[in-house]
């Protein structure tokens, strides 16, 4: 993935139609550039100001699960 990346609701749209296994790739490595650019609280701030509770909470448990890769 490109270090400077627009993810926009028509290219998660796109990301969302791909097959479980290219879908996880996708969102481990925007969570790696998310981490890498010290933005994961920026991240969860927006996260919760525009997502269901259910979707937040989802994102939440996934990240702290995956924090140490």
């Amino acid at each position: 993935m490109k270090a400077d990346v627009n993810v926009d609701v028509d290219y998660l749209t796109k990301v969302l139609k791909l097959s479980e296994k290219e879908k996880t790739e996708f969102f481990v490595e925007l969570y790696r550039l998310i981490k890498s650019k010290g933005m994961v609280n920026q991240f969860l701030e927006v996260a919760q100001r525009t997502l269901s509770a259910e979707a937040f909470n989802g994102i939440k448990e996934w990240i702290e699960q995956n924090k140490t890769n």
